[in-house]
């Protein structure tokens, strides 16, 4: 047994010589990568100090893995390992760009190839109606828009629920009317950058008060009934000390009105002072008239 065993050992060595494993395949040292897709439709929503991207499910995957690369997509390092399809990024710095990249995972535990990156910067954003003010007498107000400067785009509405199908080319200052009637309003915007990165909806509120309770009505001199060409005053106060508006006032028989202000000018006595008045001078058309205001 032992001279068996000798010559089986010599066979084995006498193999061993140079040239005799040419024609030999070398064996893989590593398994064959997965064929699982990569994920699709990344997208990010940037923030105050967060970036949360999101990609669609991939048929198969157990687990996402998330790539992420400051300033440039050459040097990617995985962050996190997920069975979700979102991750939210909240160690990143503000007006500094991140690169992202999501390779699934499949039921083998084998990694599929990486998603295309995207790139998401955070940063603050915010949105003021006529400078922060509380009170507007006017539909017709100013919306100062605060984003960073790689923001390309803006939707602007009244109603969180509904937003325009077009977005408008971003810009620090716009015109904006709000809604009827009178009371508080709330305008919502979001935005995007040039990479398709959206930003949180962000809001400011403002009461809209356009009207205010008639206390009074004084017309002098008496008496009420006036010839073409003579001239009254016209005196009106109203409730809760409404400054800088306008209001009018109209009588039978008389299709015109007669417009009062509150800016010191055309009979007004003193500029914002809640007392609305005007000088007028009455038309041929209203002769005879009672002014029984």
């Amino acid at each position: 047994m032992r001279r068996i065993a000798a010559f089986g050992l010599m066979l084995i060595l006498a193999g061993a010589q140079p040239g005799c494993f040419e024609s030999v395949t070398e064996a893989p040292l590593e398994l064959s990568a997965s064929n699982i897709a990569p994920p699709q439709g990344l997208h990010a929503d940037v923030g105050d100090g967060t970036v949360a991207v999101g990609w669609r499910p991939v048929a198969g995957a157990r687990r996402y893995r998330v790539y992420r690369a400051p300033d440039s997509p050459d040097l990617f390092t995985r962050v996190t390992e997920t069975a979700d399809t979102v991750y939210v990024d909240t160690d990143v710095q503000n007006g500094r760009f991140y690169y992202y990249a999501v390779s699934s995972v499949g039921s083998n535990n084998l990694e599929g190839a990486r998603s295309v990156d995207i790139a998401a910067a955070p940063a603050i954003y915010a949105i003021a109606i006529n400078g922060g003010g509380a009170v507007t007498r006017s539909r017709s107000v100013t919306l100062t828009l605060t984003a960073p400067v790689t923001t390309a785009y803006v939707q602007i509405s009244n109603n969180a629920a509904e937003w325009a199908a077009e977005w408008d080319i971003y810009a620090r200052t716009r015109t904006w009317l709000l809604d009827e009637p009178d009371g508080a309003k709330v305008v919502y915007a979001r935005f995007m950058d040039g990479g398709g990165a959206l930003s949180p909806v962000v809001l400011s509120s403002i009461a809209l008060d356009r009207y205010a309770m008639i206390e009074g009505v004084e017309i002098s001199p008496v008496p009420r009934v006036y010839r073409p060409g003579a001239t009254a005053h016209f005196r009106m106060r109203v409730e809760g000390n409404e400054l800088g508006g306008g209001a009018s006032v109209s009588f039978e028989n008389y299709s015109g009105s007669v417009v009062l202000y509150d800016n010191g000018l055309g009979g007004d006595q003193t500029a914002a002072d809640g007392i609305y008045e005007a000088d007028f001078v009455f038309p041929e058309s209203i002769r005879g008239t009672d002014l029984g205001v």
